[in-house]
Parts: structure tokens; sequence; C-alpha cells
């Protein structure tokens, strides 16, 4: 079993723009890419967050030639202990160095409060762009998303009609934050999003997690069972805002 880091698009929802990747822990058992709950066992994700950051740093050139921006996890076991999280920003600093592509750090929702207001302030540092991962869910909340300065909130699309998550999207807007509906997976949805103003959209509707290698050799390969070769490519525009 091997980690293979993946990509998955975040496009312009009306005209499929791709506008950045995240990238995403991917393990490839025999012919197969599997995702963490199909592996069978619980990754140590401080490991997992110390070998995207490589790949990352390895692979740069390719992901510059298709990734206007990457969306980077770091998870609440690196963002905990600074015996991880220091050598993790200096990986980052080292990409950030030679990297053409903007870097957003997504911080996941399992990152304890304590922890966040250790870490913001050495992130920010950098000059990475700042991401409130899955909003609604666990310490993603309302509090969260208004003591710091983020740049980007994700909404999970099964979320985005409660009363909670409407009144976050609006907070978002007044607050120069840019929303980004996950998990959109029917057309149906992604232009009901659209007609809400929600264009930044990620979900397999709009393309699933490929390998990095894969992008890069357009190898075959079958992700959970299903063929990575009939899955949407990247498209090389741009759309602001």
């Amino acid at each position: 079993m091997i980690l293979v880091p993946a990509l998955q698009p975040i496009v312009y929802g009306s005209t499929a723009e791709v506008l950045a990747y995240e990238v995403l822990a991917r393990w490839r058992v025999n012919d197969k890419i599997m995702g963490p709950s199909d592996v069978g066992i619980e990754p140590s994700w401080r490991a997992v967050d110390a070998k995207m950051l490589s790949t990352i740093h390895d692979l740069s050139g390719t992901i510059a030639s298709i990734a206007p921006r990457l969306f980077v996890n770091v998870s609440k076991g690196t963002v905990s202990d600074s015996k991880y999280l220091a050598p993790w920003l200096e990986n980052l600093m080292e990409i950030l160095d030679d990297a053409s592509f903007a870097v957003v750090v997504e911080i996941t929702e399992g990152v304890d409060d304590d922890c966040l207001q250790d870490a913001w302030p050495r992130l920010k540092r950098l000059g990475v762009k700042m991401a409130l991962d899955d909003f609604g869910h666990d310490r993603s909340s309302r509090s969260r998303l208004v003591r710091y300065d983020w740049d980007y909130c994700k909404f999970e699309s099964g979320l985005v009609g409660g009363r909670a998550t409407q009144d976050a999207i609006r907070y978002c807007r007044n607050s120069g934050i840019l929303p980004i509906v996950e998990r959109v997976e029917r057309q149906h949805d992604s232009e009901q999003f659209t007609a809400m103003g929600l264009h930044w959209q990620q979900g397999f509707l709009h393309g699933r997690p490929a390998p990095i290698d894969c992008l890069k050799a357009s190898e075959k390969l079958s992700w959970s069972g299903l063929n990575l070769a009939g899955a949407p490519g990247p498209h090389s525009g741009q759309v602001t805002g």
C-alpha cells in the first residue's frame, strides 16, 4: 500500500474552468487507487501531511502546469504538536519559494481551537491563503469563521439550504471570504448553486481525484474500481473572482 497524492479540481460551475486543485491523500493498492475509508486502517495523518508536501515539492513543475492554486490540508495531529508543525511549515516554505502556483492551507474541522490559535500567526507569516474546511462540522463553526481572517470557506452541498449555512455564506460575502461548495455530484445541483451565486464548486460532477503521476503520464488507473480515463481533465483557463 503506497500513499499517492491525488488532485481534485475546483471549478467555476457554469463554465467548468479549473480555478484550483485540492490535493487529497489516496493509496495505491494493487491496480486501484483508494481513499482513507477504503484501505481498512487508520493512517498516521502526521506522516501523510509530511509525505504530501514532499511529493508536492518534487512534482511542483507538473502541478504548476495545470493548477493556478493548490489547496493543501493540514491535520489535527500536525497542528497540535510543534515538533511536527515546525518541519511541516519549513517544507511548505520551500514549496512557496519555488512554486509559481498559489498555495491555500485548509484547516480541517478536527483542529483544536487552542492549537489553531497558536499556529495561525505562523501560517500567515508565510503568506499563504487560508481556508476553513467543512463548515458546520465539528470545530468548523461560525465562531471559528468570524474569529479569523479567512480567504475561503468550504460548505458541503447538502447543507447549503440550511439557515445556519445561508447565514455563514452571507457573512463570507460581506467579509470578502470566497465560499466554495463541496460534494457537488449532480448537474441540477450545480446549476442551483450557480443561480445562488456559488460559482466555485468541487465534487464528482466536476472531476474525481486523480493521482498526480496519473495526470503527468496520462496513465489509465482505477479509482476505487472506476476508470480514471473517463474523468474530466483539467482546463487551461482561469476565472478570477
